[in-house]
């Protein structure tokens, strides 16, 4: 009787860089709404929402870059930059389709974020893996 050989790997697992997406979306979704209660039940100025905001997309990017980079032997830097660009071009997406547009001014400064993060956090993946 011929035996069928299953992977014992998750999809996700495959994938490092859609798993490092996935972590990092996963991530800024709940700091996202951690950060919106903060201010809807605190005092805190509306002026602050835009540096905690740029906060929560490079730690979660980061995280997502550091778990995708975890999960491969070779190019962590590559795969880093593959959350980064993956994050920005879901994010993007997800604005386009919700209305509110592209705002080109502050269209580079959001790419940094996401592509810069993605990028350390490719090399702290490839630190901490060693």
């Amino acid at each position: 009787m011929a035996t069928m050989k299953t992977d014992s790997h998750s999809f996700l697992a495959r994938f490092p860089v859609l798993k490092g997406v996935s972590i990092a979306l996963l991530i800024q979704f709940v700091l996202i709404f951690l950060l919106t209660a903060l201010f809807h039940f605190s005092s805190l100025p509306d002026n602050n929402m835009g540096l905690l905001s740029i906060m929560v997309v490079i730690v979660s990017v980061l995280i997502g870059g550091v778990v995708a980079a975890k999960a491969v032997e070779a190019r962590f830097l590559l795969n880093g930059l593959g959350v980064g660009i993956g994050c920005l071009i879901i994010v993007l997406l997800v604005s386009l389709i919700g209305g509110n547009g592209i705002n080109p001014a502050g269209m580079g400064i959001r790419a940094l974020c996401y592509l810069g993060a993605g990028t350390v956090g490719g090399m702290l993946g490839a630190l901490v893996s060693k």
